[in-house]
């Protein structure tokens, strides 16, 4: 009635090394992503990557999309192996699960209710939330991870364009993303449309519009600052981008 004592047995790689992870328990609500939610840590979580073997290939692309936003804010010898993937099995990507699991507990430890520095963890996530629930609105749902890919191209734009990261850095990302993620349909989405959602992102402060900026791969920093125009520049320019493809 007050809460149980619970473990977790996660079956998909997203869950493995994110959701599983750290305590947050969120449903959808309003069209709102994670809109209501508690913090309650499992009393243990096990993984079995032989569970694996059974998921579909958009579910373990959408583990993977996490896995990377764990070396660019944290480890960047973790990208570097990632990103030499040629492709995303149970088989290849079973090696690098538990550090990816071990990067986020570091962070969760350090801060388990989200007052700082696990607001890294949200890499890509305030562009990749609004996403998702502008798709979910659509009745087209899409992979979880395929947002966050989505929003990680985004956010490193907008890093770029505030001179927090330099070029050589943001390309590296964003190519590395576009090798394993095609670029999200979004020629019926009008930039102004997906502010509704950034707005009401749980993570804005005083009605700021809040994102982690890239520094260099293994650093990002939080509380950056994104204006209303921003977000539809950078939403211009990956329509524009996926036109150009």
């Amino acid at each position: 009635m007050r809460g149980i004592p619970f473990m977790q047995v996660p079956t998909t790689l997203l869950a493995m090394v994110d959701a599983a992870i750290g305590g947050k328990n969120g449903i959808d609500y309003l069209g709102f992503k994670n809109l209501i939610g508690t913090i309650t840590q499992p009393a243990a979580i096990f993984l079995q990557p032989s569970l694996l073997e059974t998921l579909p290939q958009d579910e373990l692309r959408s583990g993977y999309a996490e896995m990377l936003k764990h070396g660019i804010i944290g480890d960047a010898s973790h990208f570097d192996a990632l990103s030499q993937l040629t492709e995303v099995t149970p088989q290849s990507i079973a090696p690098y699960i538990s550090r990816s699991a071990d990067i986020k507990i570091k962070v969760v430890r350090q801060d388990p209710y989200e007052a700082g520095i696990r607001k890294i963890l949200n890499f890509g996530h305030t562009l990749g939330h609004a996403l998702e629930s502008y798709f979910l609105k659509e009745n087209a749902p899409i992979p979880h991870g395929f947002a966050v890919a989505a929003g990680m191209i985004m956010e490193t734009t907008l890093s770029l364009w505030q001179n927090t990261c330099d070029q050589l850095t943001a390309n590296r990302i964003i190519n590395t993303i576009d090798r394993h993620f095609n670029r999200l349909d979004l020629v019926q989405l009008r930039p102004d449309d997906l502010l509704a959602y950034v707005k009401a992102d749980k993570k804005n402060v005083a009605q700021n519009i809040t994102y982690c900026p890239l520094q260099q791969i293994g650093k990002v920093t939080t509380d950056g600052v994104i204006i209303s125009d921003e977000v539809v520049e950078v939403v211009n320019s990956y329509k524009k981008i996926c036109t150009e493809h």
